[in-house]
């Protein structure tokens, strides 16, 4: 056993402060960033941890923390590194040729860690891009925020791209189908996709099979999750002594049955997750193909919820002749997340955890009749925290289904035309039955709920890139004509007062229920866009960049559906 420490430093390069430096502990995914003047400080460590450094156009750097308390780095330039390849939309540069804030994340830096969730990957290794868990519920959302926040009631999620197909949900993507992200952080970013990409732009290429015969990979992981520390509260006879000070009637004082109950104890478990990953990747010839597959499970540390993801993915290439190159991606997955949210109150996504450390601990979990104690007048006022989550049966199913079909003909070495098509369907479901609501009403009758939400999108892209040196000169030119068709269709109902209640799938029932009510809606819109660019670099001392997008849409009344974004990178 090691005792827990913290560890602090500057990270500098030749004596001068590297802010946006990414510190991580090898194997985990805790770390952190340098701030404006180099420094960090990590809690928690022990000994035999090792800190990984990592930084834009620098080597990464692995130390083991030993006995140090305080640990200054100094990095070294990477020139390696800064030939490197990043997709920076509808096309690719060298690192050191950009002119625009790119980052990139490849799977070398997470392919040896357990992660479950794409957004985990990209936690402590992005300068300006904030990872945030705001709740450790199996399959619960994470927000992922590029360089802060830029609406106080709008959305603020960065626009995702997954081989060229705009639109998707990192939730559902397989780390092990990742090759590599690449963020765009800046105003370029709205320049090249406009103004979806008002909060940045992600970036991710999946991976393709290599040269060489068919290779197969197999990883499964496991982890068990607790509660490391609960609550020191009263004891159950402690908390009849503080109530019975204020009853001045010997008569009316209260007592504790049995031993009365802890909450905390049967609330939360220990909770075991399972990570299966599968794939097979190869090139034969002129075909290569990547196929992989994925299954999660995962119970919650709350119980009576769980997370369970499956996915598939086939990426196929073919270079048909020596000019004509096809390509075909396939995707499929489907999550269903089983009582993510519920707790004292009907609003309260924390899964009750306030209710249950204020509830009276002296009454019996269920009478002698086998009915649940929903409620006392003493501690919490709210319906039990433990009935109100054993009697709810909430389940949120996600299916999503992509594919894209691209060519890619090069009329020679300076000139190629790339057309993308894309489509993606999802369906996303919440079916919920409340079996005593949750509240501060304990004779309010069962309630259910059904929500469903149907997206469609179609994207066609056409591509042409042109490039050519002229001794010390470099000049590329993209030029793109891009069309996108969405479809949004939702549905739902809200029943309450059920005539009878301990229905599992009463959302199936609602007939039984005396006050219905049903929602509709349907939306949909087309966008068309035109993108020019032009980068420049004279004997790559000076790299000059420039871009303009017009985007029309049908979400705005003629005459007022055309925009422009312009972009000048020196």
């Amino acid at each position: 056993m090691f005792a827990q420490k913290t560890i602090s430093g500057v990270v500098s390069d030749a004596g001068e402060p590297l802010p946006g430096v990414s510190i991580i502990v090898k194997g985990t995914s805790i770390g952190g960033t340098t701030d404006f003047d180099g420094l960090y400080s990590i809690n928690n460590l022990n000994p035999k941890d090792v800190l990984i450094f990592s930084y834009l156009g620098y080597k990464t750097l692995e130390l083991t923390i030993g006995n140090r308390t305080t640990l200054n780095v100094s990095m070294e330039n990477d020139a390696q590194q800064l030939d490197d390849v990043v997709v920076i939309g509808y096309g690719s540069a060298s690192k050191s040729d950009l002119t625009a804030s790119v980052t990139s994340v490849s799977a070398k830096d997470f392919d040896k860690q357990p992660l479950s969730r794409a957004e985990d990957a990209l936690l402590g290794r992005t300068s300006g891009v904030q990872v945030i868990k705001n709740s450790g519920a199996p399959g619960a959302d994470i927000k992922v925020r590029v360089r802060g926040l830029n609406s106080i009631n709008g959305n603020n999620d960065p626009l995702l791209v997954v081989d060229g197909v705009i639109g998707g949900n990192l939730s559902s993507i397989n780390t092990n189908d990742i090759k590599t992200f690449d963020i765009l952080k800046d105003a370029s970013a709205t320049a090249i996709y406009g103004s979806r990409a008002a909060n940045g732009v992600i970036l991710i290429t999946t991976k393709q099979g290599q040269v060489g015969p068919a290779k197969i990979d197999v990883n499964y992981f496991t982890s068990i999750s607790t509660v490391p520390q609960t609550l020191d509260l009263v004891t159950p006879q402690q908390f009849a002594d503080i109530v019975n000070t204020g009853i001045s009637n010997p008569d009316d004082h209260i007592s504790v049955f049995g031993d009365g109950v802890d909450y905390q104890d049967i609330y939360f478990q220990s909770a075991i997750s399972n990570n299966l990953q599968l794939s097979a990747s190869g090139k034969t010839g002129k075909t290569s193909f990547f196929v992989s597959g994925n299954y999660i499970d995962q119970e919650g540390i709350v119980f009576n919820s769980d997370y369970k993801r499956f996915s598939l993915r086939s990426n196929l290439k073919a270079d048909l002749t020596d000019k004509l190159t096809v390509g075909l991606n396939l995707y499929g997955s489907r999550e269903k997340s089983f009582n993510l949210i519920s707790g004292g109150t009907s609003s309260d996504e924390r899964g009750g955890i306030t209710s249950i450390v204020t509830f009276n601990p002296t009454l019996p979990l269920r009478d002698e009749d086998g009915n649940f104690t929903k409620s006392s007048v003493y501690g919490s006022l709210l319906v039990n925290p433990y009935a109100v989550r054993h009697e709810r049966f909430g389940d949120l199913i996600d299916n999503r289904f992509s594919a894209n079909l691209n060519l890619s003909y090069d009329f020679n070495d300076n000139l190629n035309f790339t057309i993308l098509g894309g489509g993606s369907v999802s369906g996303k479901s919440s079916e919920v039955y409340q079996g005593i609501p949750a509240g501060s009403n304990d004779q309010q009758s069962p309630t259910a709920s059904f929500s469903s939400r149907n997206f469609s999108s179609y994207q066609i892209s056409n591509i042409l890139n042109w490039s050519k040196e002229f001794g010390e000169h470099s000049v590329k030119a993209t030029g793109v004509y891009e069309i996108q068709e969405l479809e949004n269709r939702n549905r739902g109902f809200n029943a309450a007062d059920y005539s009878i209640g301990g229905i599992r799938d009463g959302f199936n029932f609602a007939e039984l229920a005396e006050a219905q009510s049903i929602s509709a809606d349907y939306n949909s819109s087309t966008l068309q866009s035109y993108l020019g660019r032009v980068q420049y670099d004279y004997n790559k001392r000076l790299y000059v960049t420039g871009a303009i997008r017009v985007d029309e849409t049908s979400r705005f009344r003629k005459g007022n559906r055309t925009g422009g974004y312009f972009l000048q990178d020196l």
